[in-house]
């Protein structure tokens, strides 16, 4: 899973943070923004994919670190490995073989290629607005969480006073919640992987 916020990094921000549900509600907001994205952040990731042999290739992930083999053949047969001077990847994830499907490949081999990669965000390279935005998400959920679904419109401690916004136990409520997850989810789709 991605590892682009923390737990000590949300108690920071909210020093009353539960270890358990703050650790469950980091581990959740980290898993929906790289699903959100289709990007790996915070560490890297090795796969093994099978395309049809082409001469352009759109590998399933970007931030492509490292190509380490190309083969190519058919199934239930040796593979043939394509030299690495035959091919490049940008780190969109555009693998390209250099010299055309019919030169750089062998004709015998056309069926299919199996590209191992490495790919993902080094933990530094993580953007910061991306941390700010799952920590903005971090808090508002795990305050969502510990009020039993409902948001809270006004807190008061002489006295104490405990108000939930209306509405808010399906979503539709108006209070911060609602205008803090615009924000930070817009901030996170514009990390979101494009493909033209």
């Amino acid at each position: 899973m991605s590892k682009i916020i923390t737990l000590p990094q949300l108690k920071d921000i909210n020093p009353g943070v539960n270890d358990a549900v703050g650790g469950l509600v980091v581990a959740a907001v980290n898993s929906w923004i790289e699903t959100a994205t289709s990007r790996c952040w915070g560490e890297t990731r090795t796969v093994t994919e099978l395309q049809n042999a082409s001469g352009i290739v759109w590998l399933d992930h970007m931030d492509v670190v490292e190509v380490l083999s190309v083969t190519t053949g058919y199934p239930n047969s040796d593979p043939h490995t394509i030299d690495s001077n035959s091919y490049y990847v940008t780190p969109e994830g555009r693998l390209v073989l250099s010299r055309g499907r019919q030169m750089s490949l062998p004709p015998s081999t056309l069926d299919y290629l199996s590209i191992e990669y490495t790919y993902g965000v080094a933990e530094d390279d993580v953007p910061a607005a991306l941390v700010l935005a799952g920590l903005g998400l971090a808090t508002g959920y795990y305050e969502y969480v510990s009020n039993g679904g409902r948001e809270v419109s006004r807190a008061q401690v002489g006295s104490y006073t405990l108000q939930f916004a209306a509405g808010s136990s399906d979503g539709s409520g108006s209070g911060a919640l609602g205008s803090t997850v615009t924000r930070d989810t817009a901030v996170i789709n514009s990390y979101a992987m494009r493909r033209v």
